[in-house]
């Protein structure tokens, strides 16, 4: 907890220092806030990074299997093409209401709901979409 405090006195400082508009620095303050006690136990990335890359390929494929065969975009394809997908994938961590994507902005990724949901929204902000665990999106601009 201690770590986890620490690193949020950081990003206040540094909002502080940057003179980041309230909102804003709010909207960072939370990220970390949310995200900085699971960090500061499990830095999952550095974790991952130091593997062995066929130790991590072993560990990927554990994680997001369940996944992998829920989303139709992996159906009909070859163990091997999906291990290396999985292999790939970065976890990532999004904070309640944070956009993830947005129209009209080219996107390299594709993310896959392992956990929570998020809504598809209209140009007025208003939810027309939810998407579940299992789900995917952003695959469009690949």
């Amino acid at each position: 907890e201690n770590i986890a405090r620490q690193r949020i006195d950081k990003v206040q400082a540094y909002c502080k220092y940057r003179q980041l508009p309230k909102p804003l620095a709010a909207s960072v303050i939370q990220y970390y806030e949310v995200f900085a006690a699971q960090k500061a136990l499990c830095d999952e990335e550095e974790i991952l990074r130091e593997m062995a890359p066929s130790l991590r390929a072993q560990v990927m494929t554990f994680i997001f299997r369940k996944v992998a065969e829920s989303v139709p975009f992996f159906r009909g394809c070859s163990d091997v093409f999906i291990a290396d997908v999985l292999t790939a994938m970065q976890p990532m961590l999004f904070p309640p209401a944070d956009i993830i994507i947005q129209k009209g902005h080219l996107e390299h990724a594709m993310y896959i709901l392992v956990k929570g949901s998020a809504g598809v929204l209209d140009k007025k902000g208003q939810v027309i979409r939810e998407m579940r665990e299992g789900q995917f999106f952003g695959e469009m601009g690949l």
